[in-house]
């Protein structure tokens, strides 16, 4: 049996994410700065290892045997709903420190390719943070790729407009998404179930 490549998660606290990455991989680890979400997590993932605190990470465990890590950091600071009820600059909301600490932890592990997701306003009102990021990356050897992605070029059947920080390290290259795959497409060859849904006589 061919070996999974191994994963890492960072802030996916109930662990969504996490399923549908140990498809492909294996997941060594989640890394949390609390409890939010790990029990759920725990329940749906038997032996999952769940790290809450960032002072005690054992960043030595992991480093360089990673291959992929996947993160997505709260987005309050940047999101239209969460700026309207922090109603302060993402510079001073102490969520921002989450995005920096996921950033770090790439940069000790050394993954092959990173992962880290968020709403897109990150990429217009947080665009100072994700230069700085990209340009300590090409210091520790990542390639910094930003994307602009939509649930629609991932076959989803909605709208879902996201930002992705993917550091990749240089060997590995970008595949591009498909075509849109809408409602239309899922559900258009459908028929009425006429026995189902006929008024009874």
């Amino acid at each position: 049996m061919k070996k999974k490549l191994t994963a890492v998660g960072v802030y996916v606290f109930a662990g969504g994410f996490s399923l549908g990455v140990r498809k492909h991989f294996d997941v060594l680890a989640h890394f949390e700065d609390g409890p939010f979400g790990v029990a759920t997590a725990k329940h749906n993932i038997k032996k999952l290892q769940v790290f809450e605190d960032p002072s005690s990470w054992p960043l030595s465990d992991f480093a360089g045997r990673i291959d992929y890590l996947y993160a997505n950091p709260p987005c309050a600071p940047w999101s239209n709903a969460g700026s309207r009820i922090d109603r302060i600059p993402w510079q001073k909301n102490p969520l921002t420190a989450c995005w920096r600490r996921t950033a770090e932890l790439v940069w000790q592990l050394q993954p092959k390719v990173a992962h880290i997701e968020s709403v897109r306003p990150l990429y217009t009102k947080g665009r100072e943070m994700i230069d700085e990021i990209i340009a300590r990356g090409r210091k520790e050897g990542y390639q910094g790729i930003a994307i602009l992605e939509d649930a629609l070029d991932c076959n989803m059947a909605q709208r879902r407009p996201r930002f992705v920080l993917s550091p990749l390290c240089p060997t590995l290259k970008v595949a591009m998404a498909g075509r849109y795959h809408n409602t239309r497409d899922e559900f258009g060859a459908l028929k009425p179930n006429k026995d189902r849904y006929s008024n009874p006589a």
